[in-house]
């Protein structure tokens, strides 16, 4: 139902417009009379009305400066002017400014007031749908250029890179700026990603992947300059300029303290936060991603207390936040710009197994705790840590554990269920 207000001096005008038809049998609603332009402008304040009938001559605010003023406020609805024969220089300059159309006091009749009710109700409407086609092209639009955009870090920072021309040029046409001039890189990882889904305030991957972004862009400010870019679920990058010197490591070292503490209050997820070296140019950023993710793994201790060298550790917690995708050799070797060979010897000298053996190490370890949700499927949880074969999922399962998946499933369940049935029905002697 569409809110009326009326604003007319005279209030045999305004009494005669209130009864002169049924408001709400035709869908509106009279809201309130004003007499002059002053009450009616506090008054459109309060009720908020999508119809204004005013007079054009009142005393004080007369109906033309009562307009003016509406406009001046960006008044979203309709307005309808009433005059009297000779008012035609009032009625056009009421019209340039705003106004829908007219009624003639003197000639006034039920229909003609209808008509011109509907007529701004059919504009309202049709403004209405506009709008909302409009913000479903926008949103479209911003969705497709962000998913560009994703792509477009993801291939910088995980693919092999492109010569330096194209990827400036795709920056171009995508209106980033980022790293163009002295600039650091945040990596940013969720972890323990299945309990953050489960512990955390969003269990939903796509909802909390979005809200993180949205929070560190708060964090971090709307400059022109600085992108983030999703690479995973769980995996982000910022890039910062580095601004000048004297305030830059302070500026560093605030926002990565701040980020896991707003994170963790905000969302109860806990994540990892390293930042790379200053660089200068696309060209360069890969290389920082690459150092930001060592910087962040060297925190990784392998057995004994020792340390993995940069390149295993960055190979080791990359594998580990990629269990669901397909990793070749090359595309690791890649990541840490390391000939293939030399990366297997290296790695099997640092960890004393093959990379191969330790990601299969790794993927049925995971395997081993998602079997234990009771939600997720066998052919879900090989898909889950990048096995898309069933069959070889469980061979390779009952490799491992002696049990298929679904053996080890079924009794995880039970356990679950024993469990759970003991917690609900407590011994009463």
């Amino acid at each position: 139902m569409l809110k009326v207000l009326i604003a007319d001096d005279e209030k045999i005008v305004r009494i005669a417009l209130k009864t002169m038809i049924k408001w709400e049998e035709h869908g509106f609603q009279l809201v309130g009379g004003a007499q002059d332009g002053a009450a009616a402008l506090a008054l459109t304040e309060k009720v908020r009305p999508d119809i204004i009938i005013t007079d054009l001559k009142m005393p004080g605010m007369d109906g033309l400066a009562f307009i003016e003023k509406l406009q001046e406020r960006n008044y979203p609805g309709k307005i309808i002017v009433l005059s009297n024969y000779g008012d035609y220089d009032l009625v056009r300059k009421a019209m340039k400014s705003g106004a829908i159309d007219y009624l003639l006091k003197i000639t006034l009749k039920p229909q003609e007031l209808l008509d011109l009710l509907h007529k701004a109700s059919e504009q309202i409407v049709a403004e209405k749908q506009q709008k909302e086609q409009d913000i479903r092209v926008n949103f479209a639009l911003m969705e497709n250029h962000m998913l560009l955009k994703k792509q477009f870090f993801q291939q910088l920072l995980l693919d092999d890179t492109p010569a330096a021309h194209p990827i400036r040029l795709q920056a171009e046409k995508l209106g980033i700026q980022a790293g163009l001039a002295l600039s650091y890189l945040l990596y940013i990882v969720i972890e323990q990603f299945e309990r953050a889904l489960t512990d955390g305030k969003i269990k939903d991957k796509n909802l909390l992947a979005f809200s993180v972004g949205n929070i560190v862009r708060e964090m971090v400010g709307e400059d022109t300059r600085i992108e983030i870019a999703e690479l995973s679920y769980k995996e982000f990058v910022v890039v910062l300029p580095a601004g000048d010197s004297e305030s830059f490591e302070q500026r560093k070292q605030q926002i990565l303290r701040r980020i896991p503490a707003v994170l963790k209050m905000y969302l109860n997820v806990q994540v990892g936060v390293a930042a790379s070296p200053a660089f200068t140019g696309l060209e360069r950023m890969r290389e920082a991603c690459i150092a930001a993710m060592g910087e962040l793994s060297n925190v990784q201790a392998a057995p004994e207390g020792k340390k993995f060298r940069r390149e295993v550790a960055t190979v080791i917690d990359f594998m580990k936040t990629h269990l669901d995708t397909k990793l070749t050799l090359p595309k690791i070797a890649g990541l840490v710009n390391l000939n293939e060979s030399y990366l297997c010897r290296l790695f099997k000298s640092e960890t004393g197994k093959n990379i191969v053996h330790y990601l299969n190490d790794l993927r049925m370890e995971k395997a081993r705790e998602l079997l234990k949700d009771r939600d997720l499927k066998v052919k879900e949880v090989a898909a889950l840590v990048g096995i898309y074969d069933q069959y070889y999922f469980n061979r390779m399962f009952h490799k491992y554990y002696g049990q298929s998946p679904s053996d080890f499933k079924k009794i995880a369940d039970r356990a679950d269920g024993q469990n759970n049935l003991s917690f609900r029905q407590p011994h009463l002697f």
